[in-house]
């Protein structure tokens, strides 16, 4: 069995499998598996797979085989799959979908307007846009177009025909197909054939009928212009439902979300270093003098490479040389003060740093293999004016929504090449043999993969579509309808099934895909700028209120990420506590409970409050580890983490200081719908209907495990302050006792006779005392030798005799055994004794 189909037996059994053990249910269950459009999709492409691959290996026929070409064609839809997997593409068909509804009223209404023009036009044109093939002027017409021509050029003898062009008004089919192309922009041959003509059976004359152009005009501004943007509105007006941005709430609720996605605390993975040199070359480049210089030098640098040119004189070669030269030294410089001052970290803490060290390494690379690639990394350097720039709040505003607006396009772009690959699929499935036509040929056709995905892109940008439809609509007799010996005659090749002919509803399935591509999806992409735009312009007007009535600003939220970032001590996240009590105790109202000049106010409304953000954020906290423990259960294949980390848009996880830490966003947006609801729209108060009910369930566990907790807590209290009433008796007992003081006064008599020893021997008190947790063990063991050997005396024993320096290095017996020692040390100083008995047992 070929590699391919063990693939799909392995796939459809590990999607079977996955389908009967779905734990949300198949039908029945409020979210079953089957009540999800994209799992509709994976079983239609599931069963297409299984229903071909049992009818091939079987080699049963379905219906002539029809029916299994058309179950092969639901592989097409394969791509459609990877949408299920992408949050953003999602979105964006959702979008998509919104508007079908309202699109296909206006396409409707856009088909009759075509019909009553083509009637209209099959009223003023029929029948005259013939003329004659050659050398037949007005006033003169069909009467005379007969007999031959003689064609000086290639000297050959050619009969007159009364002809028609290719789109005419002769017919309503043909009306209707040539009003079709004047909605498509292609109307210049139509609009002057129309004002050409002179009158039935009569050749056409130069703009004999100028009239007629108002037909056409009037045709274009209401069909072309006015229902295509009719049709552009709704698409627009559909994103917009999508996002939900039609009220003022609504605006200011997303944009409070686009800033706290944008705005994030500061952090730092790599710390700078803290000797002297560092932090004075860290002060340097961190000051406007050293940007203003640095920011110079790209700007002259990029003015002085534009002066190139191909005729330039010497000086100009030699000055462009030695600026070159320059500006590569001021860029090392550049880096190598950064590095001093910030460390090698910074390439990775910020990223125009790393900007910079790669144009540095790819002009310096260039310099000496190839000069043109120093000017390159050079001139792309003007993107470093781009922080500069940012400093400005409009430009900033503008320059942040051109960049934020680059992954929804991506994901528009991703959108329309998935419908172009389904299409090419098609194509080359259904047309992929038709014979070369008017279009279809070299430049255009289907024969390849590659090729019916060009031309699918050359129809979506304004090719000849409707003659690419002609060619792929051919039939017999002007193509073979199989090539074998039943309908070629005298055939004698290879036997095929299939012939160069094209199919009848080609027209419909063209048109579908232009009209799917080149209106809905880049109709999208004009509703997501706008959608970009409109935020632009909605915060570039807003005004800062403290009180928040239409929303914070982007300077607000900086300060509230800034007293984040206090907390979060060089990292990304906070506990939970933190967040509630901290953040809401600094956060200024009406998020927080300062009201400035060192004041906060808290009512019982802002207390429940603060229950409920504690609440809400622990059902945050559950909610990942339940996913980071299913994650870690079902094993994440590097794939799944490139997968998903390209859908986030982060390679990484946020470092955590805590198990139950939360990040900047998930603080700000739960303080946010807790402190504010005036500013949640309707459609997120529905939204959140089910995380309120586990959210209040969440605050009686809290308050329940609270009391617990301060039970606990007061019983710990009670038993050390028990604890601490015995010990404060103990001392109370031990300062009166008689023998406690006599051992008190016994131990400082020693004392000072020791530290007079100390003085007159000179040497340090301490050496008299050893540390409370010190023990000391003597073994004694019989001596084994002769009188005669001697011994120094070097140990600290020595220090305590009064005659101890006139003892050290003199030479004395060893005594005869262990208990001599004891005698002799017993003698003269304080031994104590512990005698452990060889049969007693330690306790256990």
């Amino acid at each position: 069995m070929p590699l391919c189909e063990l693939w799909k037996l392995w796939l459809g059994q590990k999607m079977t499998t996955s389908l009967l053990h779905q734990k949300q249910g198949l039908l029945f269950t409020e979210a079953a598996y089957l009540k999800s459009g994209w799992n509709l999709v994976d079983l239609l492409v599931l069963g297409a797979a299984w229903a071909s691959f049992g009818a091939e290996h079987q080699g049963i026929n379905l219906s002539g085989g029809s029916l299994l070409k058309v179950l092969r064609l639901a592989r097409i839809l394969r791509p459609l799959r990877l949408v299920k997997g992408n949050r953003n593409l999602r979105v964006m068909l959702e979008a998509l979908f919104c508007t079908l509804l309202p699109a296909l009223y206006v396409c409707v209404f856009a088909l009759l307007l075509c019909f009553v023009g083509a009637l209209i036009g099959r009223a003023i044109f029929g029948g005259q846009f013939f003329r004659c093939s050659f050398d037949v002027a007005y006033p003169a017409g069909k009467a005379v177009c007969s007999g031959v021509h003689l064609d000086q050029e290639i000297g050959v003898m050619l009969p007159r025909a009364w002809l028609s062009p290719a789109y005419t008004f002769d017919d309503i089919g043909r009306s209707v197909m040539t009003m079709l192309r004047v909605n498509s922009n292609k109307m210049a041959d139509i609009y002057r054939d129309g004002m050409d003509i002179t009158g039935r059976d009569q050749s056409p004359y130069h703009n004999y009928s100028q009239g007629s152009s108002i037909f056409f005009v009037a045709y274009v501004v209401l069909a072309n212009f006015f229902i295509m943007n009719v049709f552009a509105s709704f698409l627009i007006q559909g994103f917009h439902v999508q996002n939900r941005s039609s009220t003022s709430v609504d605006a200011a609720y997303l944009l409070f979300q686009r800033e706290i996605r944008r705005i994030q605390p500061s952090t730092r993975r790599f710390a700078p270093p803290h000797h002297h040199i560092s932090r004075v070359v860290r002060k340097i480049a961190g000051g406007r003098v050293f940007g203003a210089v640095s920011t110079s030098c790209v700007l002259i640098n990029v003015l002085l490479m534009l002066s190139d040119n191909s005729d330039k004189p010497g000086w100009l070669a030699t000055l462009l040389f030695v600026q070159s030269c320059i500006f590569l030294v001021v860029l090392v410089l550049e880096v190598t003060v950064t590095l001093i001052g910030y460390g090698f970290g910074v390439l990775f803490d910020d990223h125009w740093k790393l900007f910079d060290a790669i144009i540095l390494v790819g002009a310096g690379v260039g310099f000496f293999v190839d000069r043109k690639f120093t000017a390159v990394f050079q001139a792309v350097r003007i993107l470093r004016i781009v922080p500069v720039i940012q400093n400005i709040k409009p430009m900033r505003i503008i320059v942040t929504s051109m960049i934020e607006l680059i992954p929804k396009m991506a994901n528009i772009c991703l959108l329309l090449l998935l419908v172009l690959w389904m299409f090419a699929s098609f194509a080359v499935h259904q047309f992929g043999v038709i014979k070369f036509g008017q279009r279809v040929g070299p430049t255009a056709n289907f024969e390849t993969f590659a090729a019916a995905l060009a031309t699918g892109y050359q129809i979506i940008f304004g090719d000849e579509w409707m003659n690419i439809v002609d060619d792929s609509s051919v039939q017999w007799p002007y193509c073979t309808i199989q090539f074998n010996s039943d309908h070629l005659f005298n055939y004698t090749g290879t036997q095929y099934s299939f012939g160069d002919c094209g199919s009848s509803y080609s027209f419909v399935y063209i048109a579908i895909f232009k009209l799917l591509c080149q209106y809905m999806l880049l109709y999208l992409c004009l509703g997501v700028i706008i959608e970009e735009l409109k935020s632009v312009t909605d915060e570039l007007g807003h005004t800062e209120d403290s009180a928040w009535k239409r929303g914070a600003t982007a300077d607000q939220i900086q300060g509230l990420a800034l007293i984040f970032e206090r907390y979060a001590a060089g990292t990304t996240t906070i506990s939970i506590e933190a967040a509630v009590s901290a953040l809401l105790w600094e956060f200024p109202t009406p998020l927080g409970f300062n009201v400035g000049l060192g004041c906060h106010e808290r009512e019982a409304y802002d207390r429940a409050a603060q229950k409920m953000i504690r609440a809400e954020l622990s059902l945050l906290l559950r909610q990942r580890l339940t996913f980071e423990a299913s994650r870690r259960k079902n094993g994440e294949t590097v794939w799944k983490r490139v997968a998903s980390a390209v859908t986030s848009g982060s390679w990484v996880d946020p470092p955590r200081r805590f198990v139950n830490a939360i990040t900047f966003e998930e603080a700000m947006q739960t303080i946010f719908h807790w402190r504010k609801p005036s500013l949640i729209p309707e459609w997120e108060r529905i939204r959140r209907t089910e995380v309120l009910e586990e959210a209040y369930l969440m605050a009686c566990a809290l308050t329940v495990r609270d009391f617990l907790r301060g039970l606990v807590a007061q019983r710990k209290c009670d038993e050390l302050g028990n604890h601490v009433r015995e010990l404060f008796r103990l001392r109370q007992w031990a300062r009166a006792d008689r023998h406690r003081l006599r051992a008190s006064a016994l131990y400082g008599v020693v004392r000072a006779e020791m530290m007079t020893q100390a003085e007159r021997v000179g040497i340090d008190p301490s050496d008299f005392f050893f540390p409370p947790a010190a023990k000391v063990s003597v073994t004694l063991e019989p001596f084994v030798g002769t009188l005669d050997q001697k011994v120094h005396l070097h140990d600290r024993a020595a220090h305590f005799d009064a005659n101890a320096q006139s003892l050290v290095d003199t030479a004395v017996p060893r005594p005869s055994s262990g208990l001599d020692a004891f005698r002799r040390r017993a003698a003269q100083q304080i031994v104590v004794c512990r005698f452990i008995h060889p049969a007693a047992q330690p306790r256990r």
